[in-house]
């Protein structure tokens, strides 16, 4: 038994909400990470790690709701391809950056998407 399809108002508010919220995001995290040593942080600092991992954290939350609100919208059920294209997405805005080039970064960003993973999975509803 399907669940009832929210009303297409409902999914392009949340599409454009979620692609704004991506597109700030991503903004703040290029600024932070490319002026860093103008505000006196080194990209090896934990602090500014733990910025990136968060930001990048929430651009991969905001973007798999973007992209299982453009499924719903085209009437498909929203499944692991819409995780994948978050995922893609999400590498896509840290890859030009060289923020991957850390080790603990990237697991770090990494982690906090599979927290996200985890979250979408035990917060869905069950069939």
């Amino acid at each position: 038994m399907s669940h009832p399809r929210p009303h297409p108002g409902v999914l392009r508010r949340n599409i454009i909400l979620s692609l704004t919220l991506i597109i700030a995001i991503a903004i703040i995290a290029s600024v932070l990470w490319l002026q860093a040593g103008e505000i006196g942080l080194k990209h090896a600092s934990l602090p500014l790690q733990t910025i990136e991992v968060v930001c990048f954290s929430l651009i991969f939350l905001f973007s798999t709701v973007m992209f299982g609100s453009i499924a719903e919208h085209l009437r498909k059920e929203a499944n692991l391809i819409v995780i994948v294209l978050a995922f893609i997405l999400t590498l896509l805005l840290a890859w030009p950056l060289g923020v991957l080039s850390y080790e603990r970064l990237t697991y770090g960003i990494i982690g906090g998407i599979g927290v996200m993973i985890v979250y979408l999975f035990l917060s869905a509803p069950a069939s």
